[in-house]
């Protein structure tokens, strides 16, 4: 088995595209774990406390870190190192971006959807997994090195 890693950096300008692109993040890292520890859930939601995993998420147009400031008014940018980290990292930005939208527009989710895709949001998430894609390499190598024993 061979893993491609690589940096990925994806920049949102709308409120839907913020919803997306945190919903992709967050797939990634679900795909990466099930190949570090595919089958067992709980080893796997124990392994993510430990597992390297890279995440920088900055709200604004600054994504690295200068004056911008989040929905919330939180300083930017906000950086993870495990992968359970860059879940909670992922998962704070999308509960932003959700009450940003219900404070803008309340009422009607279908009238909140409709101005999401219009609705300035800039979002810029960078993710490197090269660390876990490592692990997981290194880890199925050693199964198949058992394998033939």
């Amino acid at each position: 088995m061979t893993s491609q890693a690589a940096s990925r950096q994806w920049v949102a300008e709308t409120a839907e595209e913020a919803d997306n692109i945190l919903r992709a993040a967050r797939n990634l890292i679900d795909g990466r774990m099930l190949t570090l520890c595919p089958g067992d859930a709980l080893a796997r939601i124990k392994l993510r406390a430990t597992t390297p995993f890279s995440v920088h998420v900055a709200f604004g147009e600054n994504a690295q870190g200068g004056a911008a400031q989040g929905p919330g008014g939180q300083p930017e940018p906000w950086v993870a190192s495990t992968a359970q980290q860059a879940l909670d990292l992922l998962e704070a930005a999308r509960l932003l971006v959700d009450s940003r939208m219900l404070a803008l527009y309340p009422g009607s989710p279908g009238h909140r959807y409709r101005h999401s895709r219009t609705t300035p949001l800039t979002l810029h998430i960078t993710i490197d997994d090269s660390a876990l894609a490592r692990q997981a390499a290194e880890q199925h190598a050693l199964l198949r090195q058992i394998e033939n024993l």
